[in-house]
């Protein structure tokens, strides 16, 4: 496969175009670098901040805790058919990330509440020697590698989607190394990050990307909930929808992605590699996680005492 690629060293608030306008916003503080990874407790002193918010993510995930909804619907490969039209690769400071023009739009109330057009998808990982895994949220306690966002703006906010309930839908897919083979979606992917080590630069993709590509092949089972963006400025206006089953790339895979994007440290003015770039999961404030799934049969109350009657009678009975 051939890439075509123009390199750029630009500010990250002139990369977006027209149908894109909202990636900026989206991305919040990380075009200005303003936080970091390192200092956790200083994202609450931002100035506009949502993150000492009560519907925070990410969130630890336990599966037997979620409850079923019968409503919600099954994606397929096919809902991120049609493949965008291009794609930017970014080396933000903070994570890579790779912006979506064009392509698909998800429009179905089962899936998600409103018309959603893909923005951008870009990752969080674990360093090399790390104790822990990378991913944000966690299921049933563990913490995998690492972990995909695809982020998509809602088409019925009138670009207000920061300030708007349901104004961003977010999936979440785990990542881990466990494949035998290399995944040839992120071998195309790591290809291209090599073209941004550094913070600021950018590759323009000629040969578009399908984020079908990159997904695992079961998408039937995943969370829903109600939650923020997981980074500065942490606007709680996201639906989520993290999904069960992993995406699989090699452990080769893994130890690559470990050692190609940098980030300049404005204190040092070293650069170090990006990683371990995830938030601690956040406390749910009572609220409710759903998965897709037929609720067991409930019995109404006049069900009950026909039951008990019926069971009863033969015990009494035996006992006269």
């Amino acid at each position: 496969m051939v890439y075509l690629v123009r390199r750029t060293r630009v500010k990250m608030m002139h990369l977006f175009s027209t149908s894109i306008l909202l990636l900026g916003l989206v991305a919040g503080a990380i075009a200005s670098g303003s936080w970091t990874y390192t200092n956790l407790s200083a994202w609450n002193l931002l100035a506009n901040t949502k993150c000492n918010g009560k519907i925070q993510s990410p969130i630890a995930i336990v599966d037997s805790e979620a409850q079923t909804n019968a409503t919600l619907g099954t994606f397929t490969k096919n809902h991120f058919i049609p493949n965008p039209i291009s794609n930017t690769v970014i080396n933000n400071g903070h994570s890579l990330q790779v912006n979506v023009g064009g392509g698909y739009m998800i429009n179905d109330r089962k899936l998600l509440p409103g018309v959603y057009w893909p923005a951008q998808f870009h990752f969080h990982w674990a360093l090399q020697g790390s104790r822990s895994g990378g991913s944000e949220h966690t299921l049933n306690g563990k913490q995998y590698f690492a972990e995909m966002h695809i982020v998509h703006n809602n088409n019925n906010t009138k670009n207000n989607q920061l300030n708007e309930k349901n104004g961003i839908a977010v999936l979440g897919f785990f990542i881990q190394a466990d494949a035998i083979s290399n995944n040839t979606a992120f071998d195309k992917l790591l290809h291209l990050a090599k073209k941004v080590k550094y913070t600021g630069e950018s590759a323009i993709v000629n040969t578009p990307l399908p984020v079908s590509d990159f997904l695992p092949k079961d998408l039937t089972m995943f969370y829903r909930y109600s939650g923020s963006l997981t980074t500065p400025l942490c606007n709680e206006v996201v639906v989520w929808s993290v999904f069960k089953t992993p995406i699989s790339i090699s452990n080769s895979q893994k130890q690559e992605w470990q050692s190609i994007l940098y980030y300049n440290n404005t204190e040092t003015g070293q650069q170090y590699l990006i990683g371990d770039n995830f938030r601690p999961t956040q406390n749910l404030n009572g609220r409710i996680v759903t998965k897709p799934g037929n609720k067991s049969p409930d019995f109404n109350q006049q069900s009950k005492i026909k039951f008990l009657l019926i069971t009863m009678i033969p015990i009494a009975t035996l006992l006269f």
